[in-house]
């Protein structure tokens, strides 16, 4: 039989969580409630084929499934197998936030955010000559690829290859520092590489006069 002292203690605990006192501790708890085992994310290449999100929790719970908070049907774009919702392909339009929920009630299980992955744009390169020595280019990377992507350069004049400083500043930015200029022409190259691939890249010739 509980003790007035102990029924006591537990009204005094709820009033101070309602109140506000124990804030911190049931944000921490409900933190801990949401942690990654919940909420994940996933990358997959635009094409890829039978992705799985899985729902996460208890395994005796009937699901529903949604995407981008829409309710999700069985179609030929997805395959619903109980608490495993199956892409058939990973168009470019599949992106976003699956989330499953329990039925009928509709409480959040768990979360997965799906990125859908691309090769590099073509990147476009400019350069242009702030000044007599100074030769400056940019380049453009496009979309989000979702990816691991560097983007290097290769800069020569009149056959001899020339080094394109970095800017700290800029990462899409780097510049040359121009000796004995006339009129032959300058070759800039930016390649872009994905997981240590190259991808694509853009050639300019650049003519610059005295």
């Amino acid at each position: 039989m509980t003790s007035l002292f102990d029924t006591l203690v537990m009204v005094m605990c709820l009033w101070v969580c309602i109140t506000g006192g124990f804030s911190r501790v049931c944000n921490i708890q409900e933190t801990e409630l949401m942690s990654s085992e919940f909420i994940t994310q996933k990358v997959i290449r635009a094409g890829s084929t039978n992705v799985k999100v899985h729902c996460m929790g208890s395994e005796n719970i009937h699901v529903a499934w949604k995407w981008n908070a829409q309710l999700l049907n069985e179609s030929d774009q997805y395959m619903v197998n109980g608490r495993i919702l199956t892409l058939q392909v990973a168009s470019e339009d599949c992106g976003g936030v699956y989330t499953c929920h329990t039925i009928p009630f509709g409480e959040m299980l768990s979360s997965t955010t799906l990125y859908i992955a691309y090769e590099p744009d073509r990147p476009e390169l400019s350069c242009q000559a702030k000044n007599p020595f100074i030769l400056t280019c940019t380049w453009t990377v496009g979309r989000e690829t979702y990816l691991p992507t560097t983007y290097q350069v290769n800069a020569s004049y009149r056959g001899t290859p020339l080094k394109c400083f970095k800017k700290i500043n800029n990462i899409n930015s780097c510049f040359i520092v121009v000796k004995n200029m006339d009129l032959n022409k300058f070759v800039i190259t930016v390649t872009a590489f994905q997981l240590a691939r190259i991808k694509t890249q853009q050639h300019l010739d650049v003519f610059l006069e005295r």
